[in-house]
């Protein structure tokens, strides 16, 4: 079933500490607006926002803050913008994201049945621990409604 994620009130220095990522003021602050984030967001965007509460905090930082957060599996890196990557925190387990093109409301899709169809291509391939992830694209019912 699809469902928009949404997520209960977390530790940010746990989670960082949990995934072995040092804790650090800038840090916090990054994922505590990653966690209240309801879709993706790119650094730019992140940046933007957090600036004038955060003065300090640079762009480079929040980048590289991003980046380390998904390389150790606490946000996903989204891809559907063509101009930068997008991140967002999600519920753990297998899923895939349904994101509006317009507005860009993402939606976790949990209901995967690929397994077996990459399970076969991989035999037929001569490959072996075949993983995916799938990210569809569409334009959500308000923003259609919106556009007239």
């Amino acid at each position: 079933m699809p469902t928009a994620s949404t997520h209960a009130p977390q530790d940010p220095a746990g989670i960082l500490a949990a995934h072995k990522l040092r804790v650090t003021e800038q840090r916090v602050t990054v994922l505590t607006a990653m966690l209240a984030e309801p879709n993706d967001v790119t650094a730019q965007g992140l940046y933007e926002r957090l600036r004038p509460a955060s003065p300090n905090l640079g762009m480079a930082t929040v980048y590289r803050t991003l980046n380390a957060l998904a390389d150790a599996g606490v946000l996903d890196r989204l891809h559907h913008d063509a101009s930068a990557a997008c991140y967002r925190y999600c519920t753990p387990g297998h899923h895939h994201h349904l994101t509006c093109r317009a507005c860009h409301t993402v939606v976790e899709l949990r209901d995967c049945d690929l397994k077996a169809w990459t399970t076969r291509l991989g035999r037929r391939y001569g490959f072996r621990s075949v993983s995916h992830s799938l990210e569809l694209e569409g334009i959500c019912n308000a923003c259609h409604r919106a556009a007239g």
